[in-house]
């Protein structure tokens, strides 16, 4: 074998080893993207899970066995004391059960980790607040007691670490009609 062949065989092995090393990272490059691409699926789809099983909890405490009309708009829950009335049966920061949850306002500083599989296997942690906004503009949190509250939900991914957060806002009012 001559110098030249040693040469070129040298070279096509530093070529054949270069194109490897680029098409392994292109490889988990892409990887990285699939695995981004389903955790914020999974975060969604809690997302969507909580504030579905949020839409069926009553406005109020007390609006759940009687109405509540405009004069008396001061028998809803303060804004200071929004959150569960029961501290006893209050659920652990991880649990998922919303049946000790009889109105919206219960959910106020609850938070849910959970590492149920949603496609891709990691821990979640979904955080809510709960208060009263102004009718005019839903963007305005009042301390006063209106018939309107917006419920924002948080969704972070804890493992693996994520620097993605899902928001979420819902507004939930209380209407009456005779």
């Amino acid at each position: 074998m001559s110098t030249w062949n040693v040469m070129i065989t040298l070279g096509a092995f530093i070529l054949l080893s270069s194109i490897l090393v680029a098409f392994y990272g292109n490889l988990a490059a892409g990887e990285d993207t699939v695995n981004n691409a389903q955790a914020g699926i999974s975060q969604l789809t809690y997302a969507t899970t909580y504030m579905e099983l949020a839409n069926g909890l009553a406005f109020d405490e007390a609006t759940i066995d009687s109405f509540v009309t405009t004069p008396s708009i001061h028998l809803l829950t303060l804004p200071t004391n929004l959150g569960t009335e029961n501290p006893a049966p209050y659920p652990e920061p991880d649990e998922t059960d919303f049946t000790t949850f009889d109105d919206i306002d219960d959910l106020n500083n609850f938070t849910i980790v959970d590492s149920t599989l949603f496609g891709i296997s990691g821990v979640f942690k979904t955080t809510f607040s709960v208060q009263y906004v102004d009718p005019e503009n839903l963007d305005l949190i009042t301390s006063a007691r209106t018939f309107v509250k917006r419920v924002d939900m948080t969704v972070v991914r804890l493992f693996p670490a994520s620097t993605d957060t899902l928001r979420y806002a819902m507004t939930m009012g209380y209407f009456h009609f005779d």
